[in-house]
């Protein structure tokens, strides 16, 4: 992570002599290259505004679509080979985090051991569906809704429901 002033990136400039140094020593290594941040925008983005919308509008003021910190999660969770799914009730969203490739049984331990060993069938919507279509209810009403088995490998992001027996 390279921090940088405000007026770098602004001016869409991130790039420097020590981020591109930072960027050389990491490319000679076979690694990524670094994730640049401006902590006083991150700081800002953080705890000025009330609403996602005003903070969107802050970052895309400096040419971003995200937070510094959201991509410096989703690089930590992509280098190590990590994904997420999600339960959601009436009162209640939950973030699980799995491994890449984990089958759906497997999902379903991480909540309980009792459901991986009773598993029978994920009732899945994509994360991108559940939004788009304002829920559960939307999704079923849109089929994007589905019911996958034992084996079907969880996808970043899917919105999960398990039935099980034990």
């Amino acid at each position: 992570v390279c921090n940088v002033s405000e007026e770098s990136l602004r001016a869409g400039e991130s790039e420097n002599r020590l981020t591109e140094k930072v960027d050389g020593f990491l490319k000679e290594r076979g690694l990524r290259p670094s994730v640049k941040i401006c902590s006083t925008v991150e700081e800002e983005a953080a705890t000025f505004f009330e609403t996602s919308e005003e903070r969107q509008e802050y970052l895309l003021d400096f040419g971003l679509e995200e937070t510094g910190l959201s991509k410096v999660v989703l690089e930590v969770s992509d280098l190590m080979n990590l994904d997420v799914f999600y339960t959601v009730g009436p009162q209640e969203a939950r973030a699980w985090p799995i491994i890449t490739g984990t089958i759906a049984s497997e999902a379903a331990g991480k909540i309980h051991t009792d459901m991986e060993k009773g598993f029978i069938a994920a009732d899945t919507i994509a994360y991108e569906d559940y939004v788009r279509h304002n829920g559960e209810k939307g999704a079923r009403e849109n089929g994007k809704y589905r019911v996958e088995g034992r084996d079907y490998v969880v996808q970043s992001g899917d919105v999960m429901h398990f039935k099980f027996n034990v």
